[in-house]
């Protein structure tokens, strides 16, 4: 069982890091604020952050005798993680809201707090990750959620806005689709993190870890392949998309 949950992290990694090294071409191209974001965000969150977060808590759970390694990943995943996190939040900001004063408070807010999520379990103590029984593990679980309930109810309403345009002529179809698909990357991946910060408030990691790290690595490596589509879709999936838009109205 955990050589299948290392595997589905490691898939995860993978497809993450595809995605993140597209978009950071695109991005060197372009040379344009929202592509740098998301690369960023899917190479250090990601495919960095998640992964040394998922392979060090999964080395704690099937090898306690690997546990300085396993606290060394997690700091690091820790330290990637609240960067990915918070790139993802100034793309929130600086995309969809950019003269939102509300939208810069939260994103400050959120930098602060993580920056001190990251000090205080990351490098003051040994446990990036602390159990729900502490009074650290909840600034930093919060902040992360908070991320992706801001992008899944922005990005989604950006997307229901580009398909009432798509008949009028006024919205690309593979655009909207790609709007749609990272709105649908942000819900999973909050599915995620409240299903993970759930198990950690019921203290299911310890009993039934090596079953919880092999879910959550399904829902990261889905997340995966629809950010694959996304940025990097086959031919054929864009005529499908292309195919399925409304037509427009004369």
């Amino acid at each position: 069982m955990f050589a299948v949950a290392v595997a589905s992290v490691l898939l995860y990694a993978a497809f993450t890091g595809i995605t993140g090294v597209r978009v950071l071409a695109l991005a060197n191209k372009t040379r344009q604020l929202p592509e740098g974001l998301l690369g960023c965000s899917y190479l250090i969150g990601g495919m960095l952050g998640w992964a040394l977060l998922l392979v060090g808590g999964a080395l704690v759970v099937a090898r306690p005798d690997k546990r300085p390694l396993a606290v060394l990943l997690q700091s690091a995943g820790l330290f990637c993680l609240n960067c990915g996190i918070l790139t993802t939040s100034l793309f929130s900001w600086r995309v969809f809201t950019p003269r939102s004063v509300l939208a810069a408070a939260l994103f400050f807010t959120q930098a602060a707090v993580l920056v001190a999520d990251y000090v205080h379990n990351g490098v003051l103590t040994d446990a990036a990750l602390p159990p729900a029984t502490q009074p650290w593990f909840w600034p930093g679980m919060l902040a992360r959620n908070f991320t992706y309930v801001w992008l899944s109810f922005i990005t989604f309403r950006y997307y229901f806005m580009l398909r009432k345009r798509l008949p009028l002529g006024l919205a690309d179809p593979v655009a909207t689709n790609r709007v749609l698909l990272w709105g649908l990357i942000a819900f999973i991946t909050l599915l995620y993190c409240v299903f993970a910060s759930a198990c950690s408030v019921l203290d299911l990691w310890d009993r039934h870890g090596e079953v919880l790290f092999l879910i959550t690595g399904i829902m990261n490596s889905v997340g995966a392949v629809l950010g694959l589509l996304a940025f990097v879709p086959p031919a054929r999936y864009l005529r499908w998309v292309e195919a399925r838009a409304p037509k427009v109205t004369e």
